[in-house]
């Protein structure tokens, strides 16, 4: 009866040490299966975190371009400015100047033919 008690209990444990065992190692392939995951998480963050830094290295030497360009841009408006300028007060000194000597010749309509001639231009 005893042996049979005994035997009992032994195979119990038995039982319990397997149960534990597959336990155990159901737990150490959870974990392991965790760190897989993590650790493919992180080489896609690094390989993301590369992608971002070389478009954003491409995006900066595009910009640099682009502000070269403005610039190039701003400095012909502003020498066409200046041109036009230029252009406008020649005209208008032209226009003064055909107005005087018409007006010296006293002659109003030829002054006012040559001023609206002068001011076509």
């Amino acid at each position: 009866d005893k042996d049979t008690e005994l035997n009992k209990v032994k195979e119990e444990l038995i039982g319990l040490r397997a149960k534990s065992g597959d336990e155990y190692k159901k737990a150490i392939e959870e974990k392991e299966d965790a760190l897989n995951q993590l650790s493919e998480l992180k080489q896609r963050y690094a390989q993301d975190k590369e992608d971002l830094l070389q478009q954003n290295t491409v995006l900066e030497a595009d910009m640099a371009s682009l502000k070269i360009q403005l610039d190039e841009a701003n400095a012909l408006i502003k020498k066409q400015s200046s041109r036009l300028v230029a252009c406008a007060g020649e005209s208008a000194l032209e226009v003064l100047n055909g107005a005087l000597a018409a007006f010296e010749n006293s002659n109003a309509q030829d002054a006012n033919k040559l001023a609206a001639e002068l001011a076509a231009k």
